[in-house]
Parts: structure tokens; C-alpha cells; sequence
């Protein structure tokens, strides 16, 4: 029992101690203000919220007929690669995202004006996201005669340990490290700015990378179906395309995410010597 007990913690520790120890230390070495993670939990609630409520809607939208001959052209001039629906779903998806956030930064506080604060906003964010990816593992699968039977602590952690399968302990935390962080911070910062600085142009920039993000995955992962793969197993080779694709996705965009760091700065400084005491 005890022993069951320390690998289950060792097992989630993986996916809670290395993201919270993340955000502390980031925190207390740019001084970025707490009240960025309330924030930013506000944001992840709402988007989670709004998804499933609008899907039916958009999915509705995105098939209308009015949107035939603009996908009988893509369809034609990309060789079937661009499929109209599904991209407008995901600039759909990406603009509620995108703007609930700018909406929820403009009209929530004036703390959350930094380049550091956008940065932990997206460690923030990427931790909660990846909380709402491993809940299904466990809320999905119940313990045999659940409802009939009175389970000892043993047996619950027994089971836990046996649904968190130990290839799950290395690729949530691999996940998290390779696909939503990079993705959440450099969108978390390009909102920011937008709304620091009112400038559209950066929100735009967010929408497109997450356009492009939620898109391009399965276009490219189909594109690799000719190659031969099977050694990493049925199914792995197409995931693995899959977040390697959205581990590049945002990566050509960090120059200006750095570049923003000065930039934020500046016009803070700025606002801050107009406003009145």
C-alpha cells in the first residue's frame, strides 16, 4: 500500500511539481504579478465553456451552402489539401480564444501589463490546458463494480496507478514542455501587446499562429501516410507528426516574442509617466 502510494505521487508529480515549480520560479525571478494565473484561469474556464456550447453552431456555419463554391476551388488549386470547413473552424475557434483573452486582459486589471507577465500567463495556461487533457484518462474509465462495491484506499490507488499508464507519466510532461508552452506563451504575449499597446495587428498574429496550429497537424500528418513508420507502433507515428508539427508552429514567431520584451517595456514607461499620480 505505501509503496503504491509513492509511485502514484512520483507518477503525477511529473505533471504538477515540474509546472507549479515552473511558474514559482519564474515569478520570483521576473517579479510577474500573481494575479496573471487568476486571470489567466478566468480565460481557460471561459474559452472551455464557450467551446462546447458553440460547436454545434459553427459546425452548422462552416457547411453552409453559401460556402460550397469557395470550397469546390480550394479543394481544386490545393490538391484537396485545404478543406474549407475545417479552416474556418479553426480561424472560428481561434478568434474566440484569441479575443476572449484580449477581452478578459483589457477589462480585468491593469497589473497584467508586461512582457514577463504575458510569459507566465502562458506558463499558467499551458498548466491548466494540460490538466483538462489528462482528466478524460481518468474520468472516462471507472473501477469495475464501482457503484456495487465499497473500495478500500488500496484499491483505489491501485487502480489509479494502473489507468495513469507509466508511457502516460513521460508524454503528458513532454507535451507540456514541447507543445503548450511554446504555443501558449508566444500567444499570451502577442495578446498582451495588442492590448498594451493597441495594436490589432498583434492579436491578428495570435489568431493566425493558432489558425495554423489547430490546422496544419493533421494536413501534414496525412501527408507522411506513404511512409513507412510502423515501427513506432500502430497509431504513434501519426500523433508524433502531429506534435512535432505543432512544436513548430509557433517557433518562427519568438523572435518577435523576445523582441517584445523591450518593446513592452518602453510603452509601459511611457503610460506610466502620462497618468496621473
Amino acid at each position: 500500500m505505501f509503496t503504491s502510494v509513492l509511485i502514484l505521487i512520483a507518477k503525477l508529480s511529473l505533471v504538477t511539481a515540474l509546472p507549479i515549480a515552473t511558474m514559482v520560479v519564474w515569478q520570483k525571478r521576473t517579479s510577474a504579478h500573481w494575479s496573471t494565473l487568476f486571470i489567466c484561469l478566468v480565460a481557460i474556464a471561459v474559452n472551455y465553456v464557450a467551446q462546447p456550447l458553440l460547436k454545434p453552431v459553427v459546425y452548422e456555419f462552416t457547411y453552409h451552402d453559401a460556402f460550397v463554391p469557395i470550397l469546390l476551388v480550394l479543394v481544386y488549386f490545393s490538391n484537396a489539401t485545404i478543406f474549407f470547413p475545417w479552416l474556418l473552424d479553426a480561424f472560428i475557434f481561434g478568434l474566440i480564444r484569441e479575443g476572449g483573452r484580449w477581452l478578459i486582459l483589457r477589462y480585468t486589471t491593469k497589473k497584467v501589463r508586461l512582457w514577463q507577465d504575458g510569459v507566465l500567463f502562458g506558463i499558467g495556461y499551458s498548466y491548466f490546458e494540460l490538466l483538462l487533457r489528462i482528466e478524460p484518462l481518468f474520468s472516462n474509465i471507472s473501477p469495475p463494480h464501482w457503484n456495487t462495491i465499497k473500495h478500500s484506499l488500496g484499491e483505489i490507488v491501485n487502480w489509479l496507478n494502473s489507468t495513469y499508464h507509466p508511457l502516460a507519466v513521460w508524454y503528458y510532461p513532454l507535451i507540456w514542455i514541447t507543445t503548450f508552452l511554446i504555443f501558449n506563451v508566444c500567444t499570451s504575449v502577442l495578446v498582451l501587446a495588442s492590448v498594451q499597446q493597441r495594436q490589432i495587428r498583434y492579436l491578428l498574429i495570435a489568431i493566425a499562429v493558432n489558425v495554423v496550429y489547430t490546422y496544419s497537424p493533421p494536413v501534414i500528418s496525412r501527408s507522411f501516410n506513404h511512409l513507412n513508420m510502423n515501427w513506432l507502433g500502430p497509431g504513434s507515428s501519426s500523433e508524433i507528426i502531429v506534435e512535432l508539427t505543432r512544436f513548430f508552429v509557433p517557433l518562427p514567431l519568438f523572435w518577435l516574442v523576445f523582441r517584445l520584451r523591450k518593446t513592452m517595456s518602453e510603452v509601459d514607461h511611457e503610460q506610466r509617466q502620462h497618468t496621473p499620480p
